[in-house]
């Protein structure tokens, strides 16, 4: 490729990254009221248990609830929906710029960096994460990172594609078919010895 098809694939693959960006904002945008609720409820919840009534949030600045629901929340909702896309534009680029089309079987590792990707994702989630505690950062950081590899994973079947290869899909569906039936056993004897019962929230299994 030259210099000008250089820019032209990355002018492309922005336009289509962005493009993505947009379509996921507006559905985000247009479920905001029922992902708020979905976001609010914890809180809601807690303030029932305390005997609030009504357990309403309130709004300390003027333009906290507007930032908060409207701008934040539909953003990483989009961010959140459009990742596969977006990590597939980037694969694409890599592929388009670096040549890596005619090595499907270098590894997808050693292609894409992994271990900067997933720090980058962790900064990311550091900054955009409301509070500083650990937790709400790996909420965000591990969806992410798995979605990183769908991305890859994506990226990886095309290059199979063009090379005229198949992914071995019965073989791997076979194994992850045996892995979730010997993971569906043991959960399922480890409910009987400690006589858990199926709950419809977090952590679906109690006493």
């Amino acid at each position: 490729m030259s210099f000008f098809d250089h820019l032209q694939e990355l002018h492309s693959r922005i336009l289509k990254m962005v493009l993505g960006l947009l379509v996921a904002g507006a559905i985000s945008l247009t479920f905001v009221n029922q992902l708020w609720r979905l976001i609010a409820s914890p809180a809601v919840e807690a303030l029932t248990h305390l005997g609030i009534k009504p357990p309403t949030l309130k709004a300390i600045t003027p333009m906290e609830q507007f930032n908060v629901i409207w701008v934040k929340l539909p953003f990483l909702c989009a961010l959140f929906i459009a990742a596969p896309w977006v990590l597939y534009q980037i694969a694409s680029l890599l592929w388009a710029v670096w040549g890596f089309s005619g090595r499907a079987d270098r590894g997808i590792g050693e292609t894409y960096g992994s271990r900067y990707a997933i720090l980058s994702i962790f900064v990311v989630a550091a900054i955009v994460t409301p509070t500083p505690d650990a937790v709400n950062m790996l909420l965000f950081a591990l969806p992410m990172c798995l979605l990183f590899y769908v991305g890859v994973f994506a990226g990886y079947l095309l290059v199979l594609k063009r090379e005229g290869k198949r992914f071995p899909w019965a073989k791997v569906l076979t194994i992850a078919g045996i892995v979730l039936v010997a993971f569906s056993a043991i959960l399922y004897f480890a409910a009987i010895h400690y006589k858990l019962h199926p709950v419809s929230h977090w952590p679906f299994l109690m006493r």
